[in-house]
């Protein structure tokens, strides 16, 4: 599933930008190793599904440093998301805010 993915995605970008890609597969093992040695091309494709129904589960992604943030995303902005205190939860639904923090 994940070839067909990227071929669809290489034939979107090619007839809608212009782009020329060249699609390289690898066991997800040599994949992994390669993001940690910062020896990846300029894109690449993984899947992962959230380890609970929260939005912050989603959030971690982006959060540098992190181990899932895979692709090593860093923005000040974000970066001081995650250094500030954590918002208050609900008690009833046991879930952090998914909003911003003014609104928590």
């Amino acid at each position: 599933m994940h070839g067909r993915i990227a071929i669809a995605v290489a034939e979107m970008w090619k007839q809608a930008l212009g782009v020329a890609t060249t699609l390289h597969a690898e066991e997800f093992k040599v994949l992994l190793q390669d993001i940690d040695r910062g020896d990846v091309t300029q894109v690449f494709r993984a899947s992962w599904l959230a380890d609970y129904n929260d939005a912050y589960s989603f959030l971690q992604v982006l959060q540098s440093g992190f181990g899932i943030n895979l692709p090593r995303y860093a923005n000040a902005n974000t970066i001081l998301y995650w250094r500030a205190p954590p918002p208050k939860s609900t008690p009833a639904a046991g879930e952090r805010c998914s909003r911003t923090r003014s609104e928590c």
